[in-house]
């Protein structure tokens, strides 16, 4: 279904491109080039032209962007892309060590272009490279010298050229400093027509498979052309969607794609549409992290652009409502409100990448209305009562509360933030390992116990997964006694405070022990209270007897020795709650301040 749905999704953008005079050409793709070869129509270097600009207040260089030939999507192998590649095709330069990989190379780049040497702008091209190849020494002496090269190798030998030649950057050539060659008309022409060529279905051919996408039976492409997924640091390449590189991935004697069999045509849109999904600063894509990321889109029919592109339709293109769906799925990760919206079926696909691989979290047909109530209802679980402020948490804080907040360079567990995501927009549990972390902090006598992100997702774990009521704010009849020996040890806390206003109080102490195991902590507890009320005396000293009181008259007359996760969770709640109607205005504040949101 969700294939089927990207190639819907492609063919809109087709026939929306199309209406604009802009319709995409088969067998090409947008891709940023990092240098320029200048040469005449005979294939003569009239000079090397780096792309890159800084904009400003960005940190990278933007590159040029060109429309060139679809790249190969090579892995480890010799495989050379047409027209624009990497140093290594195109002059040998790279792979220290390997001159025999370099030569190879070459020579496959050279084959790749002989197939277009009919056409005056490759032949140009061709003649250049045997120039460059021929004298490689002199050719990086003339054009790329200076203080930023280093010495890497070539067919020829070492050779001075910039370190990020040996990096991946992509070459493209110019001739006469005006068209590019990727630009010739006759040789995109040939190229769209062999791309529609390997797409034809031919239903008495042999190798046919049933297309998983179009229930025809087709010839199967290999594999579906990488696509540039956001990812971390030293692994944001292009990426395949489906890859069998090893046999436990494979049944029935199958190989390769032939286990998820789809034709030619509808892997090529499928890439169409996950490139368009996944463009720099696009509408569609949420990175939850640096390695998990959330792509969205609408069966809708299209509108314009951007955001108005997938939503505009449903909402008769009001930019107010169109804002309204970008906050819809921006809301759980920003911890912003939203506001419900109308019943257009969208898909949701969760994915992670690392080592060069991508795992689909999860795939998920809804629709803007269900996804519209469900973050309304995370966000009222979430609720403590605007307690400091900010009536809205971010996924983000939600995870980092499950890791100490003395170390600032912890990490959640790896699919955390996929998991709240999915629960805050389908209305699923939410995972107890996460509250469960959070009361292992909390035992550590980490600080900031409870802190209202902490709290939060105490609250909402309590409330979803465990089914306990749960209130937004102090609730002196709650009917679970969890509940009030938190809210007793919050008031211990606070007597003792206004008694000796010692800098490391109970709760540094005997908090962790309190929640886990109040039979063996109370007893000492409510014994020292009295020392402390003597201290205080006065009306402040009867007033806080009675609040004593009434709190212990809610619990059983014997105290549990040991309390289960979601009683512990209920304590802290408890124990916030309390803690929260001390700090409100009017109240009889300590010298203390409450806990701040982390981190």
């Amino acid at each position: 279904m969700i294939l089927q749905s990207l190639v819907r999704l492609a063919e809109r953008q087709g026939k929306e491109a199309a209406r604009q005079g802009q319709a995409v050409e088969r067998g090409f793709d947008a891709k940023p080039v990092h240098w320029i070869i200048d040469i005449d129509n005979r294939g003569k270097v009239l000079g090397v032209v780096w792309t890159g600009q800084r904009p400003e207040g960005a940190k990278k260089d933007a590159f040029l962007s060109l429309s060139i030939p679809k790249r190969c999507g090579r892995t480890s192998g010799i495989a050379a892309d047409l027209l624009v590649d990497k140093a290594l095709y195109l002059f040998g330069i790279g792979d220290a060590g390997k001159k025999d990989r370099r030569q190879e190379a070459v020579a496959a780049f050279q084959a790749e272009l002989a197939r277009f040497k009919d056409i005056p702008e490759v032949a140009a091209q061709i003649a250049a490279l045997h120039r460059i190849v021929e004298n490689v020494h002199a050719f990086c002496k003339k054009w790329v010298g200076g203080s930023e090269t280093s010495p890497v190798s070539s067919v020829a030998g070492d050779v001075m050229v910039p370190k990020a030649w040996a990096a991946g950057h992509l070459f493209v050539f110019r001739i006469e400093g005006e068209r590019f060659v990727t630009a010739s008309p006759a040789l995109r022409a040939r190229i769209a027509a062999e791309a529609a060529s390997a797409g034809a279905v031919d239903p008495d051919a042999d190798g046919n498979d049933l297309c998983l996408v179009s229930g025809r039976w087709s010839a199967p492409k290999d594999l579906i052309d990488a696509f540039s997924l956001p990812g971390p640091p030293g692994d944001g390449g292009p990426i395949k969607l489906i890859s069998f590189n090893a046999d436990a991935f494979c049944h029935l004697g199958r190989t390769g794609n032939e286990n998820a069999p789809i034709s030619v045509d509808a892997a090529d849109q499928v890439f169409v549409a996950l490139q368009h999904l996944c463009r720099p600063n696009g509408d569609n894509l949420k990175r939850l992290n640096a390695k998990t990321t959330v792509l969205f889109w609408s069966d809708a029919a299209t509108g314009t652009t951007a955001i108005d592109e997938l939503f505009g339709p449903c909402l008769d293109a009001d930019p107010a409502a169109v804002r309204r769906i970008e906050m819809l799925y921006a809301a759980p990760q920003d911890g912003r409100p939203v506001p419900t919206t109308g019943a257009t079926p969208f898909h949701t696909l969760v994915v992670t990448r690392e080592k060069g691989r991508v795992s689909v979290r999860s795939a998920l047909l809804s629709t803007t209305e269900d996804v519209a109530k469900h973050i309304l209802r995370w966000f009222a679980d979430l609720d403590l009562g605007h307690v400091d402020g900010r009536p809205y948490r971010a996924i983000w804080a939600l995870a980092k509360a499950t890791v100490s907040a003395k170390a600032n360079d912890a990490e959640p567990v790896h699919d955390l933030m996929a998991r709240l995501y999915l629960a805050a927009i389908t209305g699923a549990p939410l995972p107890t390992e996460a509250m469960a972390a959070v009361l292992r902090r909390i035992r550590a006598h980490d600080k900031d116990a409870d802190s209202p992100s902490r709290i939060a997702l105490i609250k909402a774990t309590l409330i979803r997964s465990y089914q306990k009521e749960t209130p937004v704010s102090l609730d002196p009849a709650h009917p679970d006694p969890a509940y009030h020996l938190g809210r007793l040890f919050a008031l211990l806390e606070q007597i003792q405070d206004k008694a000796t206003g010692a800098a490391a109080g109970i709760a540094e102490r005997y908090l962790g022990a309190a929640m886990g195991t109040p039979a063996l902590v109370f007893p000492r507890l409510l014994k020292l209270h009295h020392h402390h009320l003597a201290k205080i005396g006065g009306g402040l000293a009867v007033h806080f007897g009675k609040q004593i009181d009434a709190i212990v008259a809610r619990l059983p007359p014997k105290l549990p020795a040991t309390q289960a996760l979601a009683d512990q969770g209920t304590f802290m709640v408890g124990y916030h709650h309390q803690r929260a109607e001390r700090f409100k205005p009017g109240s009889d504040a300590s010298t203390s301040t409450p806990a701040k949101d982390q981190p």
